[in-house]
């Protein structure tokens, strides 16, 4: 029997807030990186390096 595609996969957008905050959802960080420590910079690095890799027109 076909199955639609619709049926298996659908998307909207969300804020970085909200998906991190939906019950049953989040992020899955390996445990050889658990023990990295985060600053500021590093995660302001790792969201503007997301926005530029969502963002076409953001790409250089």
């Amino acid at each position: 029997m076909p199955m639609n595609i619709s049926q298996i996969f659908s998307a909207e957008s969300q804020s970085i807030y909200e998906f991190l905050t939906i019950d049953g959802q989040g992020c899955l960080i390996p445990s050889y990186q658990r023990a990295y420590a985060w600053n500021a910079e590093n995660v302001e690095r790792l969201l503007e390096d997301g926005k530029r890799s969502l963002s076409p027109t953001l790409r250089r």
